[in-house]
């Protein structure tokens, strides 16, 4: 039988104090506490936040950290409007700050912090929105319109000023439906919009994330379906040039939420034909490993955070799911002490 040292390399060794920073399978014995420990992956969960204020929404723009986050707008019902109030969370609650001049919901997030975010087009009964608005940490302006208007798609790719809006539901002329799903790619430079390569998949409700614009993830949604929707695991990565696909994440879903980059990053929430609306999902830049599910069935457009994989935020949708919000950690290592049985 293979010793530890001939798996490992090394041999076990003896410290007076469990090290800072392990490494993943690594073992030792701790002569002070006189316990043998080793390291197994990070774990991920999700514990209860602040109450937003008002009354529940769905489809919200959101941006920032989990102790500083910016959400904006959605919907709430019924009856269904599309108050434009915009709330600021500290990490541990909600205040009211200036609204958003033209109220909406399912329109593109752009931007990493509370204090620099756009919000791009979107929905308002009875049609699309075209206004563009962008955030400075006090007040909102009006700013150069999309190429396409659309619903249903994704920011969370780069800044405030140079960010990209990606898929969605781009015809005007069709009622809110999965046929309209688009492939679309516009990119913003801080004072207007182009458009440039395309996805390889059409789809609306997909979920973006990535720090710059020239490095992000676009993650499940829906795609053309002829009477219902197909809710897609595919996963696109953005070079700066073109998008790639990926490995899938382990259950389709739309309206889901990503954050953090594009080699480490979180998706949860989002709707399915199943139950899936609790799921989390957590990218190493290889592969995705579901982790703990959140308390709340959040199965439709989630609002969350953008910035990290480790540490985030989710609320809203859908509107039955109150005015909670639930904030996420991962850690990147659990100790674990041997005991025998």
């Amino acid at each position: 039988m293979a010793t530890y040292k001939e798996i490992k390399g090394t041999g076990i060794q003896f410290l007076d104090a469990d090290p800072a920073n392990p490494l993943i399978g690594q073992v030792w014995y701790n002569s002070t506490s006189n316990t043998l420990k080793g390291t197994t992956a990070g774990v991920g969960s999700w514990a209860s936040g602040g109450s937003m204020n008002g009354a529940a929404r769905t489809g919200i723009g959101s941006w920032g950290t989990q102790t500083a986050c910016l959400a904006a707008s959605g919907e709430s019902g019924p009856p269904w409007i599309q108050p434009a109030r915009v709330e600021l969370y500290d990490g541990t609650s909600w205040t009211e700050t200036t609204d958003i001049n033209t109220g909406r919901y399912l329109g593109a997030s752009i931007g990493q912090t509370s204090t620099a975010a756009l919000y791009a087009s979107g929905y308002a009964g009875p049609g699309y929105q075209t206004a563009v608005e962008q955030w400075n940490g006090s007040s909102w302006s009006e700013k150069a319109e999309m190429n396409n208007p659309s619903y249903s798609f994704a920011g969370g790719v780069g800044t405030s000023t140079s960010g990209l809006a990606v898929g969605g539901n781009r015809n005007p002329a069709v009622p809110p439906s999965p046929g309209a799903a688009s492939s679309l790619v516009e990119s913003w430079n801080g004072s207007g919009w182009t458009n440039i390569a395309e996805l390889n998949i059409g789809r609306a409700g997909t979920a973006a994330t990535g720090a710059t614009n020239t490095a992000g993830l676009a993650i499940g949604g829906y795609t053309p379906g002829s009477y219902s929707p197909r809710y897609t695991t595919n996963v696109e990565s953005w070079n700066g040039s073109a998008w790639s696909e990926i490995t899938e994440i382990n259950s389709g879903r739309q309206g889901g939420r990503a954050s953090g980059v594009q080699t480490l990053a979180v998706f949860f929430g989002g709707e399915s034909p199943g139950p899936d609306g609790t799921k989390t999902e957590y990218y190493d830049g290889t592969s995705w490993t579901e982790l703990g599910d959140m308390a709340v069935n959040r199965g439709g457009n989630v609002g969350g955070t953008s910035q990290s994989a480790n540490s985030a935020l989710a609320f809203g949708s859908p509107v039955s799911s109150g005015t909670t919000t639930e904030e996420w950690i991962k850690t990147d290592f659990e100790t674990k002490t041997f005991t025998s049985s």
